[in-house]
């Protein structure tokens, strides 16, 4: 699911970096696609079990001889701040571009949620 609303918040970004540089990162570019072209989002899905998944023997293997590790901060931090999205009042609002030319999220509150790093 993570993997799914990150395509959907990149969108259809370029296939540079910063407009120059080549992503050289196929399967980066291939799930912008599959998000993108998938409607409903179960195209997209598909393909992420297909090309971006192990089975989960593989994974606790892998894991067991030390090959790959599981990282859970990101994706326990995401969580944390998703509640933050459904709080009453809360919004992200774009700002227009800066003189860079690049958008500016600004988070806006009508009554503000005190917050501290220690909560996330």
């Amino acid at each position: 699911e993570h993997w799914f609303r990150k395509y959907q918040i990149l969108g259809d970004f370029s296939n540079h970096y910063f407009g120059q540089t080549p992503i050289d990162l196929p399967y980066h570019l291939k799930s912008r696609e599959a998000v993108r072209d998938s409607k409903s989002g179960v195209m997209a899905r598909r393909f992420f079990t297909k090309n971006l998944c192990f089975p989960n023997e593989e994974l606790s293997l892998l894991n067991h001889v030390g090959l790959i590790v599981r990282v859970l901060h990101v994706s326990n931090t995401l969580d944390r701040l998703s509640m933050f999205a459904e709080l009453p009042g809360l919004k992200v609002e774009e700002e227009p571009l800066s003189a860079g030319g690049e958008k500016k999220n600004q988070l806006n509150a009508s009554s503000a949620v005190p917050m501290t790093v220690a909560d996330l």
